[in-house]
């Protein structure tokens, strides 16, 4: 595949990360506050049933894409005839694993012993079929670098979804509050996504002209499988050993600490790996956009997390509520991770658009089997104990990875270490306001002090960040691209 000349793939990764900047930004807002909204009409008892639930049922539903999606995004060259035997894979995988969740519901109860169990999974086994549908709607325009339909589509499913379940929340449901608001999420985006693709699948089936995707396709569904079972091995012992309302409490320590990360993180991939993909031929243009790609990351991620280990309490506190105090010590616990899910991009950014995917199956499969061991051998200790063991083992685990992630691909080490030095030093000096107020104490209110922190820490990281070579290349960019329009 002959790569696009550098300019104008340059001007489209500018513009397709403006874009999905702004979206993102848009949807952890609008999260937050559904979050929020919900977290102060239902009991984290609920939120622990939906969690338990899906811990199961969504290990069956990672099936639904077959890694059809990728296949779809890194592939050189893709035909119509291919694109509709994705989709109708895609539907008849749905359908049949939506029907087996259904069937899986009485066991799912009796595992629980909670037959509401049994109802979600029915609610999210006809979900499993409806995001099935929706794979190569989104895939496809991925691959055409139409972010701005992407981000209409994730945040007005997200508004319509969160608004219905608030609405219902309302009116005195719980658990069921949290059902409707996943099943109109994935159905408003369903629709959406259709409408913008404009692809009308063909009655075709070409499995044979489609079998060297299949093969990547399925190491790619593997490696997600392992990856769901190994990260929700902990939910799955939390709510055998201590019970719904504890995994509620952990849960949504989870979901909150990682939300405002996949926020950056998931949108810098969205755009960085159907880039690289075209690319994957031109070495060392692949090696330059993603070292600038890593570099951006890093200055965005590693100060938000350095800020969050600071915060934790003033977080939980805001977010969530006072009745969610038991969430803080687990949340604090948690967020040392964050620091080893920064560095995330240099093994995806890496292997999957080199479509190296049975390498990435081996990463994961290492890593997986090193943290179900740690959750079985500390869930007897306690679920804080069990957020220290995770994030732990997910710093170590880190070094070794990337080392093996890089190894056949154009990336060199200190390209990894270049991006990351400059915003490490620039969070340490960054906080050392915030480790002086926690060593003097105050009387503010959480809200108070989370904004005065906030105001402090990001003003601090952003004025000295502004000579940092990423963002002056941004800068640059920007500035170059808004002249020539």
């Amino acid at each position: 595949m002959t790569p696009p000349p550098k300019k104008q793939l340059s001007n489209q990764t500018l513009k397709g990360s403006v874009v999905v900047a702004g979206t993102q930004m848009t949807s952890a807002i609008l999260g937050l506050a559904i979050t929020a909204a919900l977290a102060r009409m239902v009991r984290p008892e609920d939120f622990g049933l939906i969690a338990k639930t899906a811990a199961i049922t969504g290990v069956v539903g990672l099936f639904g894409d077959f890694g059809l999606s990728l296949a779809t995004i890194q592939s050189k060259e893709i035909s119509s005839k291919e694109l509709s035997t994705f989709f109708w894979l895609n539907v008849g995988i749905g359908l049949a694993l939506g029907l087996l969740t259904a069937c899986l519901s009485p066991l799912i109860s009796l595992f629980y012993d909670d037959p509401r169990a049994g109802i979600a999974s029915i609610v999210m086994g006809f979900n499993i079929l409806i995001a099935a549908y929706c794979v190569q709607h989104n895939a496809i325009l991925t691959r055409r670098l139409a972010f701005g339909q992407i981000g209409i589509a994730n945040v007005g499913a997200l508004v319509i979804g969160g608004l219905a379940a608030i609405a219902f929340a309302s009116a005195g449901f719980q658990f069921e509050a949290l059902l409707l608001q996943l099943t109109v999420t994935v159905i408003a985006k369903a629709f959406i996504l259709s409408v913008y693709s404009k692809f009308v699948p063909t009655l075709t089936l070409e499995i044979r002209e489609s079998v060297p995707n299949l093969k990547m396709s399925g190491s790619f569904t593997a490696s997600n499988t392992v990856n769901y079972a190994a990260r929700n091995a902990d939910n799955i012992l939390i709510a055998r050993v201590w019970g719904e309302e504890v995994l509620g409490y952990y849960a949504k320590s989870y979901s909150l600490l990682l939300l405002p990360l996949t926020k950056i993180n998931g949108p810098l991939t969205q755009v960085v790996i159907p880039v690289l993909s075209k690319l994957q031929d031109s070495p060392a243009q692949f090696r330059s956009f993603f070292r600038k790609g890593y570099a951006i990351a890093m200055l965005l991620q590693i100060p938000l997390c350095v800020f969050i280990v600071f915060t934790g309490e003033e977080i939980v506190l805001c977010m969530l509520g006072s009745q969610w105090t038991e969430s803080i010590p687990i949340f604090n616990a948690l967020a040392p991770c964050l620091l080893a899910s920064a560095t995330a991009p240099a093994t995806s950014w890496t292997v999957l658009p080199m479509g190296q995917t049975g390498r990435y199956f081996k990463i994961v499969f290492a890593n997986s089997v090193v943290m179900v061991t740690g959750f079985a051998l500390s869930v007897s200790s306690g679920v804080v104990a069990m957020a220290w063991t995770f994030s732990v083992l997910a710093c170590l685990l880190r070094i070794p990875t990337i080392l093996f992630a890089i190894k056949p691909t154009p990336v060199q080490i200190r390209d990894i270490i270049d991006g990351m030095k400059m915003p490490i030093l620039l969070s340490a000096f960054a906080s050392l306001p915030l480790g002086w107020l926690a060593y003097r104490g105050t009387t503010w209110s959480p809200l108070t002090s989370l904004m005065i922190q906030a105001a402090l820490f990001f003003g601090i990281y952003g004025f000295l960040s502004q000579w940092t070579e990423p963002w002056i290349d941004l800068k640059h960019r920007i500035t170059t691209k808004l002249k020539s329009a």
